[in-house]
């Protein structure tokens, strides 16, 4: 009975370390896990960091330009503007001077 109650006695002490080994392995997985979650959140955030700073690159070429775009337009369109009101100015007369002569002439004709 003596050698049943060691082998007994050896497999409970197998049992136990077992238990120490799966117990160890499950704190490293775990370990391991919360590490990779934290690696993944922090790649994550670089990642984003280059993105935002590409696009404010991108924004700050992009945009500016068009800022320079807009300023150029209105100066343009300023300068039409002068140019049809002088138009107009410059041949207001001869434009009241047709319609004056188009209210003074009229021509009726009537249809059978």
């Amino acid at each position: 009975m003596n050698s049943s109650t060691n082998g007994i006695k050896q497999l409970m002490k197998a049992e136990e370390e077992a238990q120490v080994i799966i117990s160890n392995a499950r704190k490293d997985k775990s370990a391991l896990l919360k590490r990779a979650r934290i690696d993944a959140e922090n790649e994550a955030k670089e990642y984003e960091a280059i993105k935002q700073r590409e696009f404010n690159e991108y924004s700050r070429k992009h945009l500016g330009s068009h800022d320079l775009f807009a300023q150029g337009l209105a100066k343009k369109t300023k300068v039409d503007i002068e140019k049809i009101k002088e138009t107009a100015f410059t041949n207001s007369d001869a434009v009241v001077e047709m319609l004056i002569e188009a209210v003074s002439n009229v021509h009726v004709e009537y249809k059978k």
